[in-house]
């Protein structure tokens, strides 16, 4: 009698606990397991499907690969969504792995900070989230030479543009003033 009191408050609890799509699909369940293998199912698949998904994840992580011109965040962001989807399949890399995995995608631009990172990090505690930090604060350091450059580079033009306009403005006064004689 107290299982059956139980399984009703339980089954009692999921329903109110779910959304209108998910009560309609278990609320021809009769009891609490009934309902718990379904939404199982429903939401991680069946051992089939669980199996497909790690084989794509861990493809996907095996042929990851920074494309050209791409920055830390572009790389960084669809490259944890492979890794913590094969965390939620149980499939769970070393951290050192995954660091180094990171470490070998980068442009070839970015060496001496790989070098620089192997020879002073501890790459078995070092997180993902650590190098993703320490990345992104060189990028930025990077981006920043960049910045200087263009802005140098804008300021040239400007005093090129302003002699030239002197230069033409001159020209133009002498022209004007050799026709204003004639």
């Amino acid at each position: 009698m107290r299982s059956i009191e139980l399984n009703a408050k339980a089954m009692h609890t999921l329903f109110c606990a779910l959304g209108s799509d998910e009560y309609s699909r278990v609320s021809s369940c009769s009891n609490t397991m009934e309902i718990w293998d379904k939404l199982k199912v429903t939401h991680e698949g069946t051992s089939q499907m669980k199996k497909s998904k790690i084989r794509i994840l861990t493809l996907n992580y095996e042929t990851f690969k920074i494309k050209s011109k791409e920055d830390i965040k572009t790389m960084y962001d669809p490259f944890t969504i492979i890794i913590n989807g094969l965390k939620s399949y149980g499939k769970i890399y070393p951290n050192e792995e995954v660091v180094r995995k990171m470490l070998r995608n980068l442009p070839k631009s970015w060496k001496a900070k790989v070098t620089a990172i192997e020879e002073t990090k501890n790459l078995e505690t070092l997180t993902l989230d650590e190098l993703n930090g320490s990345l992104l604060t060189h990028e930025m350091r990077l981006n920043e030479g960049v910045e200087k450059e263009k802005d140098q580079e804008v300021a040239n033009l400007c005093l090129m543009v302003i002699d030239d306009s002197k230069v033409t403005s001159n020209l133009s006064s002498s022209i004007s003033y050799s026709f204003g004689e004639l």
